[in-house]
């Protein structure tokens, strides 16, 4: 079976890959409070990130940063996950976000 990708996870996938410095960022789930439209959004958030994960372009390394995360989690009312950029990520995707590259 050949992997896919969706148009979401690809936006995904370069948004976190344009930086070359960005190699850590978190995500939040939807809170039952949030309005419908930004809870649709955050679920597909979470939808990507996870076949990302899948294809090793994300690692998720919330259990590696739990004491923090759950401090974070009790602050804000949300649950947060934290992803890291994959080197396989980076390979696949910081060419086809390079400047010098038209």
């Amino acid at each position: 079976m050949t992997p896919e990708m969706s148009e979401s996870q690809l936006k995904l996938i370069v948004a976190v890959c344009l930086n070359p410095e960005l190699s850590v960022f978190s995500q939040s789930a939807p809170a039952d409070s949030d309005p419908l439209a930004l809870q649709a959004a955050l679920s597909q958030g979470e939808t990507d990130a996870d076949h990302l994960v899948a294809l090793n372009l994300l690692k998720d390394i919330t259990a590696d940063h739990l004491e923090r995360v759950e401090r974070t989690n009790v602050e804000s009312g949300r649950t947060w996950r934290v992803f890291e950029v994959t080197a396989l990520a980076r390979a696949m995707f910081q060419a086809f976000t390079s400047p010098s590259i038209n």
